[in-house]
């Protein structure tokens, strides 16, 4: 039997810096596994998305990059509910950041329909005249350069603007900046009981911007990404999913948004979208015992496992990098590889 303080948080709203109001428990439109799927599946995948608007949720992730920005616009306009009611989120792709106009362009005619809050995915770009080539810390146009036209896109067409996998060390270096006259309204980062992000996301509340969980469940029982065992199978989140009547995934979605955090899980389940959706109001002692998880188990990211080799590579004269930049550059540790985050 769920307990007497267990109550429904589907309908949390949160307010943004700019007066926006986004409704904390948003779906990720991006199918799992990756950003790439063959065209036979697109009629899938689209009904995924109408799925989880039919199951109550109106905040809905996407990016150019995962292949399902044509499928959110399609499936949020075909759906009786008011565009009004919806909060779509998409971002500028890393190999986009030279012609940020153009690809908000490209991003905003495939949805069909304006964008409620346009993301800087990474602070890292790509070289225009070679793709495969990051642009290094420092290198023309850097992350300020380009969230500076991103500043221009703001109107009846892009409500909002705002981060990707910001650091407090990215985040300082943008908001002194005096070109920069809009705060973003929010950062989407990772975060899971794994990585809880217990400076990152304070710094973001403290400064007015809305941390963002990508990942919260890191990547569920059954990850494509990682051994997520150790987590699903402790007696921590064993014990509240008991106690709430709950799923041990909706006891994390709860814990982050009672930490303020807009989450975009991902689920093709129509059992596990409702079940998503009941968040329990968890007591202060059991977010912190979440929150100190990781001193259990150990630190992990998930962008440290194989799914995303892509991006580390072994680079001259630094340490190994992500994307180009290294744990330093990016503000993940200090150069004595203590976590900041």
């Amino acid at each position: 039997m769920a307990s007497s303080n267990a109550t429904l948080q589907g309908a949390t709203i949160f307010e943004l810096n700019n007066g926006q109001k986004v409704p904390a428990l948003g779906f990720g439109a991006m199918k799992k596994g990756g950003g790439t799927f063959p065209p036979s599946e697109r009629t899938h995948v689209k009904s995924l998305i109408t799925q989880a608007i039919n199951a109550g949720y109106r905040t809905i992730d996407t990016s150019r990059i995962y292949l399902t920005e044509d499928l959110v616009g399609a499936a949020v306009l075909e759906s009786p509910i008011p565009r009004e009611e919806f909060t779509i989120i998409t971002k500028l792709a890393p190999s986009d950041v030279t012609d940020v106009r153009g690809a908000f362009e490209r991003s905003r005619a495939l949805l069909g329909t304006y964008i409620d809050i346009y993301i800087m995915h990474w602070p890292q770009g790509y070289n225009k005249d070679d793709p495969s080539r990051p642009l290094w810390p420092g290198e023309s146009p850097t992350y300020i350069e380009v969230y500076k036209q991103m500043q221009e896109l703001i109107g009846p067409e892009c409500r909002g603007i705002g981060v990707g996998n910001f650091t407090i060390r990215t985040l300082e270096s943008l908001l002194r900046d005096p070109g920069v006259f809009v705060r973003p309204v929010v950062n989407e980062i990772e975060i899971q009981p794994r990585n809880p992000n217990l400076r990152l996301v304070p710094y973001c509340l403290e400064n007015g911007i809305r941390p963002i969980a990508w990942g919260p469940l890191a990547g569920g029982i059954s990850s494509q990404y990682t051994n997520t065992t150790s987590i699903y199978n402790d007696p921590l989140f064993t014990s509240l999913s008991s106690k709430y009547d709950i799923s041990a995934g909706t006891v994390i979605l709860s814990w982050l948004v009672q930490r303020g955090v807009i989450v975009v899980p991902h689920s093709s389940s129509p059992v596990r979208l409702a079940q998503n959706r009941q968040l329990a109001k968890l007591t202060g002692d059991e977010v912190e015992r979440i929150n100190s998880f990781h001193e259990k188990v150990g630190k992990q990211r998930v962008t440290d496992e194989a799914f995303f080799d892509f991006g580390w590579k072994e680079t001259p004269g630094k340490r190994r990098t992500f994307m180009g930049w290294d744990v330093v550059d990016l503000g993940w540790e200090d150069e004595e590889g203590n976590w900041l985050t």
